[in-house]
């Protein structure tokens, strides 16, 4: 699998020579009979996985990833990379790590639910709003306090939970303020460097679709390809029962998960806190 070396790489020669340590010493933390394999009879002289049965295991042939690890000029595919980081049973942190040092985009996650750690940690944000995006901005855990301000987008009987469709929805929003455009235009400009960043993939592409389809703003400012990675430190929320909240944002990737963006929320004035407090003690509906 794989072409042969070209004399010229688009990977200088200082990533290739890391990229092929790290998978030596890869392949050097593990033993035959952690991937499964027959260590076989007397002792071995490699410290860990020879070369061969990493290619054996990875599907790869081994004059390709014999180059790899001599830091020759080849260029790996992300499906190589992900060959190789099975058989050598990386971690997600050191399968991303392999695919930064090839100068590629680590893969998506998938659709692996959220740990336990990161939906403890969104709990424990009570009584604040919090909630986490997946790279497509699907909401994929949240906490009570975000029930509060987006019931429509988490309920159970939502179709869909996806960031982008309800903020650029017409019939949830016919009359937003300009405020909540910019809060809109933001989150576009966000999940712009993350549809890049995972360019092709069908369920991203079909996501851009259906919003400029349905969104005369979003179709506009889509076209202009801009980004842009900060948040809005300031956002109004329109309520239909509450009406306008103010609140400070943030937003951070968790370390273990980083993946993900971990939104926070906390009310910018009085009005805001009352009306929240209000709401969770359950003298507003929602």
């Amino acid at each position: 699998m794989g072409p042969t070396p070209t004399p010229s790489s688009p990977t200088s020669q200082a990533r290739r020579a890391a990229l092929a340590d790290f998978l030596r010493t890869r392949r050097a933390a593990l033993r035959p009979a952690d991937v499964g394999l027959d260590p076989g009879p007397g002792r071995r002289r490699t410290p860990g996985l020879r070369r061969e049965e990493v290619a054996q295991l990875s599907g790869v042939g081994l004059s390709w990833y014999t180059w790899l690890e001599q830091s020759r000029a080849v260029t790996p595919s992300g499906q190589v990379l992900l060959a190789l980081s099975r058989a050598l049973a990386l971690t997600a942190s050191e399968r991303d790590h392999l695919f930064h040092l090839a100068a590629l985009p680590p893969p998506p996650p998938g659709d692996a639910p959220v740990d336990a750690d990161t939906t403890a940690l969104i709990d424990a944000l009570l009584p604040h709003i919090a909630f986490a995006l997946d790279p497509r901005f699907d909401v994929v855990a949240h906490n009570r306090a975000a029930e509060l301000i987006m019931a429509s987008l988490v309920a159970p009987v939502s179709s869909h939970r996806n960031l982008l469709l309800w903020l650029f929805d017409p019939v949830t929003w016919p009359t937003a303020p300009p405020a909540w455009h910019r809060n809109a235009h933001a989150n576009m400009l966000d999940f712009r460097s993350e549809f890049d960043r995972h360019s092709g993939d069908p369920a991203f592409v079909a996501l851009v679709e259906e919003l400029t389809t349905t969104n005369p703003a979003f179709r506009g400012w889509w076209a202009d390809h801009d980004v842009q990675v900060l948040e809005p430190t300031r956002k109004l929320i329109p309520h239909p029962t509450l009406g306008p909240l103010a609140f400070l944002s943030t937003q951070t990737r968790p370390a273990h998960a980083p993946w993900l963006r971990l939104r926070i929320l906390v009310p910018a004035d009085a009005g805001t806190r009352a009306a929240l407090d209000a709401a969770s003690a359950g003298s507003d509906p929602l």
